[in-house]
């Protein structure tokens, strides 16, 4: 009803609109220009796909891109790989201690060399780095860390198979560490018990600990609760220079 109210207005009941709307639809879809066919948004964004931007976007691709042959370093599997090597050295090392053969010790330098490396990399990476020391100062530090790897392997590898060995290495030391030195060698060397008795040497070596254990803790009180070792030392030193004055 309002469609037909609005029809029968003088502005569309008017001769002129009626000849227009008649001839519009006396032409046929082929005839009509193509611009007339071509939706409105498309003439709107007509200079717009043109640039190279849109173009750049159009060429937008979802399927998966070739990466470079270089492939990131997966610090998990090294971690896995030092707590390994570090799981591995608990039963190695009282084994080779108990059995000291080649394959034992060179087991051992292996895994010894390994893990000072990581540990010593570690360091350098953490703390000689690149934007504090700058580019060259880094490679430095890390060159110093292989040659110390390096050489402390060849130096094992050396004690090995050119010497008595690693583990009977660390076995000989021990014996010299357990020699006895200072008062200790004195007492057993001349306070024998074939000689003064089984009681009188166990005496002297009681003594001994007693005279060690009080220095020790003398020493202790000085640097805890007074001047200090060194400020002690020249104090003492200073009264004796006095006294030479005087």
């Amino acid at each position: 009803m309002a469609l037909s109210t609005l029809i029968r207005t003088p502005v569309f009941a008017g001769r002129f609109f009626s000849q227009q709307v008649l001839k519009y639809g006396s032409v046929s879809c082929m005839q009509r220009p193509l611009a007339s066919m071509v939706p409105i948004s498309q003439h709107a964004f007509k200079e717009v796909t043109q640039t190279p931007i849109i173009n750049s976007v159009r060429s937008f691709r979802t399927s998966p891109v070739s990466l470079s042959g270089e492939k990131p370093h997966d610090h998990s599997k090294l971690w896995v790989i030092e707590k390994g090597v570090a799981a591995l050295m608990v039963p190695l090392l009282p084994l080779g201690l108990l059995i000291p053969n080649k394959l034992f010790d060179s087991a051992i330098a292996i895994l010894i060399c390994a893990h000072s490396f990581w540990g010593l990399e570690a360091m350098v990476v953490e703390y000689v780095r690149v934007l504090l020391f700058g580019p060259f100062l880094p490679k430095v530090a890390m060159g110093v860390v292989y040659f110390v790897t390096v050489t402390m392997l060849g130096g094992l590898f050396y004690l090995i198979f050119n010497d008595i060995g690693l583990c009977r290495a660390f076995w000989r030391i021990w014996r010299n560490m357990r020699k006895p030195k200072g008062l200790e060698a004195i007492a057993i060397d001349y306070v024998r018990a074939s000689v003064v008795g089984p009681i009188l040497p166990k005496i002297a070596l009681g003594l001994v600990y007693l005279i060690s254990i009080a220095m020790l803790g003398g020493l202790f009180y000085i640097i805890g609760h007074d001047d200090g070792l060194a400020n002690t030392i020249k104090q003492i030193w200073a009264i004796k220079s006095d006294r030479q004055k005087s």
